[in-house]
């Protein structure tokens, strides 16, 4: 904090992909692992958040770049500050397959349809901001009325979707989360 405010900001470019080589390439099988393809080298890689199943299986984690600005003013005299925050990143690959059966009953394999990161969700901003009023009763104790605001642009962006096609039925695309609307949170907090 500086003369009543204070901002802080950062920006980030990310280019993460595998350099496999011919010689490391047993199987040349383009399947979808859980860093993306098996055996593509030069792809992206990407971070499977879960197992493939659940509530986040279907994300993979990797953007090329993502950025956040915060920043805070106390407004002199009423002891209110303002706060925001904005964030953005690119959306994460959507790595589409085809769920097809392994040879001897090993379960599934995954065959990549394209590049890992060939298609993407769309690109999540995000909006949230703070006001709060400090209220001092003693010296040494008082509290903090607080409203806070989240995804204030209310953008419906959708963050997961079905990647797999099964026996040629296109499954994929379903949309399985999309980022939370506009939420509004009152608070308030004790000091002593």
């Amino acid at each position: 904090m500086s003369n009543r405010w204070m901002m802080r900001g950062n920006f980030s470019l990310n280019d993460w992909t595998q350099e496999v080589g011919s010689a490391g390439i047993v199987d040349p099988t383009r399947q979808r692992g859980a860093t993306g393809c098996t055996s593509c080298d030069g792809s992206a890689v990407v971070q499977g958040s879960g197992t493939g199943s659940g509530s986040k299986g279907g994300i993979y984690i990797n953007s090329k770049w993502s950025y956040s600005v915060t920043g805070l003013y106390q407004v002199p005299f009423i002891e209110t500050s303002l706060g925001f925050n904005l964030n953005s990143r690119q959306g994460y690959p959507k790595p589409y397959v085809h769920r097809v059966s392994a040879p001897g009953g090993e379960g599934f394999k995954f065959l990549l349809l394209d590049d890992v990161d060939a298609e993407r969700n769309p690109t999540i901003t995000t909006l949230d901001l703070r006001l709060a009023k400090d209220i001092r009763v003693f010296r040494s104790a008082g509290f903090t009325l607080s409203v806070d605001a989240f995804n204030v642009l209310n953008q419906n962006t959708i963050i997961q979707r079905d990647v797999r096609r099964v026996n040629g039925l296109a499954s994929s695309d379903r949309i399985t989360e999309v980022l939370s609307p506009r939420v509004f949170r009152l608070g308030a907090r004790v000091t002593f």
